[in-house]
């Protein structure tokens, strides 16, 4: 006879003593059973029984297969299945079976410039994500906002810092006129003026330097 337990993590090859003995220990849980004959049995089966131990089970044929429960509990019970090695990533200290589950790799962002790094992630899944722009940090803010005007600085041009709206680069200055359509050539400090591009957009600045 040849007998297994659990897909072959337990494994006895050629049984032929009339009665046979063999010392392990096993956990409480649940566990699956196959055995069959190795050899080609001619005669009427006459059967074997098998006990572990307060299992015992009689087979029925040269070739067969059951689960079985050491402990409390039983093989039926939904909540069982699961990863019984405490040193994978995924031990489940209720599971009673092993179902083969077990993972010894956390998947997740593993990259530390992105927004959602995880630190407990030893394997790249491709979920990392980053700010939308540079300037901003992963919630939308403003990395630099001198006058709180909820502009990034980068893109804010009536902060007193010089600094250009990067939309406007490709663009070109026609006109700058005031309230009333006044034209002006400089913007003096503490005035309102409408900057006129050559694409057609209208932006007003307000133009206030800092000493």
């Amino acid at each position: 006879m040849f007998f297994q337990i659990n897909n072959g993590d337990i494994a006895f090859g050629h049984v032929f003593e009339t009665d046979y003995s063999q010392g392990i220990c096993l956990p409480p849980g649940c566990y699956n059973l196959y055995t069959f004959a190795d050899c080609n049995i001619t005669e009427n089966w006459v059967g074997n029984t098998i006990v572990i131990g307060d299992f015992s089970y009689t087979l029925d044929g040269v070739d067969a297969s059951v689960d079985f429960y050491l402990g409390e509990g039983s093989c039926n019970e939904s909540n069982l299945s699961g990863c019984m090695d405490s040193t994978a990533f995924n031990f489940n200290p209720t599971a009673n079976f092993d179902d083969g589950s077990c993972s010894y790799s956390i998947d997740g962002c593993t990259d530390p410039n992105a927004c959602n790094w995880d630190t407990e992630a030893t394997q790249e899944d491709g979920t990392c994500f980053f700010p939308i722009e540079i300037y901003f940090d992963c919630f939308g803010n403003c990395l630099s906002d001198a006058d709180q005007d909820g502009q990034c600085d980068e893109i804010d041009f009536d902060d007193g810092l010089d600094l250009v709206e990067q939309d406007l680069l490709e663009s070109n200055l026609i006109l700058m006129v005031d309230v009333f359509g006044k034209v002006h050539k400089k913007h003096n400090n503490g005035s309102i003026l409408f900057y006129i591009y050559d694409n057609g957009k209208v932006v007003k600045r307000f133009r206030q330097v800092r000493p």
